[in-house]
């Protein structure tokens, strides 16, 4: 049994050195393409919209596009132009425009070479309730067969939806609880040392992870039009995240079919499926154009 295994380890190392191969794609002309994100939704205002500048696949780095004129619409005239708090951050007026169900939106976007950009019309709608965000222990597979990974694993219940055609995604915010490897012993000030007076009084620390992805889910597939044991995202036990303490909060938006293809797609590329079925990944068209030119 001894021999078995050990012919079998050598016998996959050397399938697996002999398959892997580093493959850098040439990939040109996607850099220093304007860039948008932002979102209106029902709740009050200030709203933020984000301009940037696409940057090289391998060296990412986030290139804020200044001094640009970004107004936001609506379908009755309704109209306010975002001032630009921080680089590349265009913020509304706490008073300003608020998205109202029902309506529709765009944005439209000025820039200083004086092009025009803006997106397709978005119906703001009805919104759906959540009924319950709950965790179920977990356990998953690992490239170790002697070692069984763990965790808490996210799930969401919804109301039943009014309408058979609505479609979601949710965003997840964990916030957790964990304590410092090291004591504060001193404080260093003016070149001088002294003695920290309650060291255990910052042993405690928390922390707000905003990547944990986005899920989307289309109902027009569920009968009745309601989502149930839906899975959201898994904290392992492999991270300090939910050593002591840990919190989601789970924000649910309803979108129309063409915003949610767009997310979708986006979810589609970015989960992990494993090596040998993953998602290849492809080009996702948002939904802001060019007035003078439809190609850009």
């Amino acid at each position: 049994m001894i021999n078995y295994l050990k012919i079998t380890f050598v016998i996959l190392a050397v399938i697996t050195q002999s398959c892997v191969e580093k493959y850098f794609p040439d990939i040109k002309g996607y850099e220093d393409l304007l860039v948008l994100d932002g979102m209106i939704t029902n709740n009050p205002p200030p709203y933020t919209i984000t301009l940037s500048l696409s940057s090289s696949v391998n060296r990412p780095v986030f290139k804020p596009y200044t001094n640009a004129r970004v107004t936001v619409v609506d379908n009755l005239g309704n109209e306010e132009v975002f001032q630009e708090e921080q680089p590349g951050n265009y913020v509304s007026s706490p008073d300003g425009i608020r998205g109202v169900i029902g309506r529709k939106y765009r944005v439209i976007v000025h820039t200083t070479d004086g092009k025009e950009y803006a997106s397709a019309w978005q119906e703001m709608k009805d919104p759906l309730g959540i009924n319950n965000v709950y965790a179920e222990i977990e356990s998953r597979v690992t490239e170790d067969e002697y070692h069984t990974l763990y965790g808490y694993q996210f799930y969401i219940d919804t109301e039943v939806a009014r309408a058979d055609s609505v479609y979601l995604m949710w965003l997840a915010k964990g916030t957790y609880k964990y304590r410092s490897d090291f004591l504060i012993r001193y404080i260093y000030d003016d070149r001088k040392l002294t003695l920290f007076p309650k060291p255990d009084s910052l042993r405690f620390c928390y922390h707000t992870d905003y990547n944990n992805g986005f899920f989307t889910a289309d109902l027009t597939r569920f009968s009745p039009p309601e989502v149930t044991h839906f899975p959201l995202n898994y904290v392992t036990t492999d991270t300090r995240k939910i050593s002591i303490r840990y919190s989601l909060l789970v924000e649910q938006y309803t979108m129309d079919v063409e915003a949610f293809a767009f997310y979708n797609q986006l979810s589609e590329v970015n989960t992990e499926q494993g090596v040998l079925y993953a998602q290849q990944p492809y080009q996702i068209k948002g939904n802001v154009h060019n007035v003078d030119n439809g190609e850009d």
